[in-house]
């Protein structure tokens, strides 16, 4: 009785093991995930990313700390005002991504603007409008960097 328990429950472990291989694809991913080919407008840097915060509000994410925008005083959790002269909430609106969303078609059409936002190609110049945390307003002028 123990021995058919045995062979039953080793048979079923087997049976789990590859229904969950080939379910979830363990095997199926190569060791080189798939990153996303950047176009050749958005290949270099500013040196920070974007994002909303809870409040909806556009905020530094992350920085480079070798960035020009990090040497001028700009640091995660600051709140981005504008871009170019623009509020950054019409720039948002202005930017047109139809065309990048097969490049990243699991990401929604704002977030792919807040992801395109600070990129550029090599050598572009961008003024960028953040809020200090003494509550000043401070322009920067920013280049285009390749990482």
């Amino acid at each position: 009785m123990k021995s058919l328990f045995g062979f039953w429950f080793s048979f079923g472990v087997c049976a789990l093991f590859v229904f969950c291989s080939l379910g979830f694809d363990i095997y199926g991913q190569d060791a080189t995930m798939k990153q996303p080919v950047w176009p050749s407008r958005y290949t270099a840097s500013y040196g920070f990313e974007l994002m909303t915060d809870h409040n909806g509000v556009i905020i530094v994410a992350s920085i480079d700390t070798t960035s020009r925008a990090y040497t001028l005083g700009m640091r995660p959790g600051m709140e981005i005002l504008g871009w170019n002269t623009l509020p950054i909430r019409r720039k948002l609106e202005s930017m047109k991504i139809k065309r990048y969303r097969k490049v990243f078609p699991l990401l929604t059409d704002d977030k792919i603007k807040l992801l395109l936002l600070p990129r550029s190609r090599p050598g572009d110049i961008a003024e960028v409008f953040y809020m200090t945390p003494t509550g000043n307003n401070r322009g920067i002028s920013l280049e285009a960097r390749n990482r």
